[in-house]
């Protein structure tokens, strides 16, 4: 019955450890794989964020080829799409490059710089920087609507395109300009250093966790199957156990059903087993004569 228990106990330990081990490992990959999201989230914020600052550059860009397109040829396209890019860096219609690529951050019609605050990555510095930026492309703007108002309205074409041209090529419109780009550039290299630091921070935090996730799988493995191996010989030797209680059974049944009177002794002296006919020759029991000496009885 106690090698019975044993066995069970040996088994039920082995099965613990591997459930231990299971949760253990389990826990740590997953906490493993939640770490190489956050560097892919990392990575994906810096590169919306570098998208988005680039916006404001191409939309001033393509503000200005739009105006000046107008105003030399009156073709309301070029109008058309120059109020079109208005509009989508002021949150009045849907940018389609952002709904075809379903940026996370971006779900509709939202305003150029409100779409920066939503990602999260910038700083209080930054973001002053880049709204003065947005100020600027909005005075580029009414001066690109002045411009084509001039071409559009007025009955002197030629006349009225030069100044239309001269108000798009002089200096203060291209210091203006200037100024927006120098603005967004600033803040790209301050933003580029700060996410190198943490895609690099975040890089090292994921070598480490895999570092630790190898290690304790090796010490779990090594650990497991040195378990099991003293699990296999505790099976061993308890079987051998039961093999040697059963043979001590046998002959104690052989011993009890003897006429001869058996009796034996430790070394030391003491009485370690008599058999039932010397129990009724002598009129004794075993109990009353256990761990005697020849002197005690």
């Amino acid at each position: 019955m106690s090698t019975r228990i044993q066995q069970i106990t040996s088994s039920n330990i082995l099965k613990r450890w591997l459930w231990i081990v299971a949760v253990t490992l389990s826990f740590t990959f997953a906490y493993y794989v939640q770490t190489e999201k956050s560097l892919d989230s990392v990575n994906e914020k810096a590169a919306i964020s570098y998208e988005l600052m680039d916006e404001i550059k191409v939309s001033a860009h393509e503000q200005t080829i739009m105006a000046r397109s107008f105003a030399v040829t009156r073709e309301v396209i070029y109008q058309q799409r120059f109020q079109d890019v208005i509009d989508i860096r002021r949150g009045k219609r849907a940018n389609p490059t952002y709904m075809d690529k379903n940026l996370f951050i971006y779900d509709g019609p939202i305003e150029w710089i409100a779409l920066l605050k939503r990602i999260g990555c910038y700083s209080q510095e930054e973001l002053d920087a880049l709204q003065q930026a947005n100020v600027i492309a909005d005075r580029l703007a009414q001066t690109e609507a002045m411009a084509m108002a001039i071409a559009a309205e007025h009955p002197d074409f030629d006349l009225d395109r030069q100044r239309a041209l001269q108000m798009l090529f002089d200096d203060d419109y291209n210091l203006l300009k200037q100024n927006l780009f120098q603005q967004v550039d600033t803040v790209i290299r301050n933003l580029h250093q700060r996410m190198a630091f943490e895609i690099k921070a975040a890089e090292e935090y994921a070598r480490y966790i895999r570092v630790v996730v190898i290690i304790l799988s090796l010490v779990f493995a090594s650990l497991t199957a040195r378990l099991y191996t003293l699990w296999q010989a505790t099976l061993h030797y308890q079987q051998l156990y039961n093999q040697l209680a059963s043979t001590q059974t046998k002959l104690n049944a052989f011993l009890d059903n003897s006429p001869a009177l058996v009796w034996i002794k430790e070394s030391t002296g003491h009485l370690a087993y008599i058999n039932k006919s010397f129990e009724q020759h002598f009129g004794v029991t075993f109990q009353e004569w256990q761990n005697k000496t020849d002197d005690e009885l």
